[in-house]
């Protein structure tokens, strides 16, 4: 691509920066759902997926089935609450890397961090959550 031609993708500029990127993970545990379109825009599939490690920029994904998510594709915690736009950064067997499309805050990051039971960000979250976890919601997702 030269530098006159527009990126065809709104990640694209992702791909560029990549090997750039400073991940310092965290250690978790979280069940999750990623959402991904199938057959063009008109469905979405979801699988589940474990988040082992997790940073401000990024996160460490594990799963049986991760070879069949697209390059890009959103986490999704709770019920519909809460979307982390994601690209592929590098899969290895059942291990994938991702980056988020904006890098999300410490506190936030932190506070899922602390979460000791897997399956709850599988479950609603609002009203029942970390203060940091409750104003990510509340701030990008209005019922």
């Amino acid at each position: 691509m030269t530098g006159t031609q527009k990126s065809r993708h709104y990640l694209a500029e992702h791909y560029q920066t990549l090997g750039r990127i400073d991940l310092n993970y965290r250690e978790t545990n979280l069940l999750v759902r990623a959402i991904y379109s199938s057959k063009g825009m008109k469905n979405f599939s979801t699988m589940q997926v474990r988040i082992t490690k997790l940073s401000t920029e990024g996160a460490l994904l594990h799963g049986h089935l991760l070879e069949f998510l697209p390059e890009q594709f959103y986490l999704c915690l709770g019920e519909k609450e809460i979307f982390i736009t994601c690209a592929k950064r590098q899969l290895k067997d059942n291990k994938m890397a991702v980056v988020f499309a904006q890098p999300e805050s410490p506190a936030f990051v932190q506070a899922l961090v602390r979460v000791r039971t897997p399956l709850s960000m599988l479950k609603r979250l609002r009203g029942d959550c970390a203060p940091a976890i409750e104003a990510r919601i509340t701030s990008r997702h209005r019922d």
